[in-house]
């Protein structure tokens, strides 16, 4: 047997280990990644506040608080609480409907 037919023998399987490490390291990356900003829905169009232009209309003192945050995969009532700055108490008092043990990704909790 020759230097090269060994040494052939030897890499072919190491490649195909790294290579299967670098697939398994790009699919993770791609699904554990988090949104690190909560998406609150714009009530009238329900797009992700931000992402609109357009004036105050005259208000003085900016947009009003928003009125639904969209559930994402993962939150509770406490993390909604953190992201929002609304109380937890208060998320489950506008809320009594919902399951706080089994919210939903896509799910509504009202805000105000």
């Amino acid at each position: 047997m020759s230097s090269e037919s060994s040494s052939g023998r030897l890499l072919a399987p190491l490649a195909l280990i790294a290579v299967t490490l670098v697939v398994l390291v790009m699919v993770a990356r791609s699904l554990g990644g988090s949104d690190p900003a909560p998406v609150v829905s714009d009530p009238v169009d329900g797009t992700p506040t931000g992402t609109r232009q357009e004036s105050t209309g005259g208000r003085q003192g900016g947009d009003l608080p928003q009125k639904t945050y969209v559930v994402k995969p993962g939150d509770n009532f406490e993390a909604i609480s953190s992201k929002t700055g609304i109380p937890t108490d208060e998320l489950l008092e506008l809320n009594p409907d919902l399951d706080p043990q089994a919210l939903i990704s896509g799910q509504k909790v009202r805000l105000r």
